[in-house]
């Protein structure tokens, strides 16, 4: 017997996009109040750690997708999701790093080991 043409289905950009945003809510820190690179509206949103220690121990378990707020260069926090870790040389020194989109265009910030404490917060 001939086997028979796979019947493809016309998907529906509701459907699709609810989908979508399930898969982006189970992504730690994901607030449908926020879009990416929204500043910061309240100290409140953010988890602030009086301890070094413990703050490092919740950043460093991030995954892909988790969000965040990013402190930029001109010392604003914003809203932000993790793309990737990796290990980068920067002046003959390896480190690990987290790279964040910053924004819903694609900008990028990476975020050296060494300062993850003072760059990064969770989201509350």
């Amino acid at each position: 017997s001939k086997p028979q043409d796979e019947v493809l289905q016309p998907v529906n950009p509701r459907q699709q996009g609810k989908a979508m945003e399930k898969e982006r809510c189970d992504h730690r820190g994901f607030r449908t109040d926020y879009v990416l690179g929204a500043a910061a509206r309240s100290k409140f949103d953010m988890v602030f750690e009086a301890e070094k220690e413990n703050a490092f121990k919740a950043i460093s378990s991030m995954k892909e997708h988790d969000f965040a707020f990013i402190r930029r260069s001109d010392g604003q926090w914003t809203y932000s999701i993790l793309a990737y870790r990796s290990f980068e040389t920067i002046r003959n020194n390896t480190e690990e790093c987290m790279t964040f989109v910053t924004s819903d265009f694609g900008a990028t910030k990476m975020v050296k080991k060494s300062q993850w404490v003072t760059s990064i917060r969770l989201v509350s």
